[in-house]
């Protein structure tokens, strides 16, 4: 019983600590995750791979911006794989001031390159959105993070396919973030 109660007071210590992120933070991470993405045309469904390095500064105590790299694989009806790489700057807000759980919101906009293997020249998309997500502090300087978004990617190039003028993507991702 003496062992319970010592655990139980040693979480309760551990949940009240407060990870401190603060004006002049600089923070690094990246995300993994497993994606869903459709055309408007609904004639094509893709599931993806993304992993996201960043990088970012906290200009205020809940007010950050920052970058992102999106490395994407993934596979078209047709069995090819395919690569794409984008870079999306981003602003990020954290709604609570403390606490080991911050809830942010985040958004973003980019250009992303896709390597489509047998194509002659690189398809671009713009791409825009935003999403919400948890980082829960481990101790004062790194995080696990979570979020979900929503993002719209729309080809540069008109002649693409006069079916499918781009991409809506829901995501969920998972990753890791410090701060210093």
């Amino acid at each position: 019983m003496k062992n319970i109660f010592t655990l139980f007071l040693l979480l309760v210590s551990l949940s009240s600590l407060s990870a401190q992120i603060e004006k002049g933070d600089w923070f690094l991470g990246g995300t993994a995750g497993i994606n869903n993405i459709n055309s408007g045309a609904g004639s094509l469904g893709v599931t993806i791979f993304s992993a996201a390095p960043m990088a970012g500064y906290m200009l205020s105590n809940r007010f950050g911006v920052g970058a992102n790299i999106d490395v994407t694989f993934f596979r078209y009806e047709g069995g090819n794989y395919n690569a794409s790489l984008a870079l999306s700057p981003f602003a990020r807000y954290y709604f609570n001031g403390t606490g080991k759980a911050r809830f942010f919101g985040q958004a973003q906009v980019g250009i992303q390159t896709n390597l489509e293997k047998g194509v002659d020249s690189n398809l671009s998309t713009l791409r825009w959105g935003g999403g919400i997500g948890l980082d829960y502090f481990l101790n004062d300087h790194v995080a696990i993070e979570g979020s979900l978004g929503y993002q719209i990617e729309r080809y540069l190039e008109t002649d693409i396919s006069p079916a499918i003028d781009g991409f809506n993507t829901f995501s969920t991702n998972i990753g890791v973030i410090a701060f210093f």
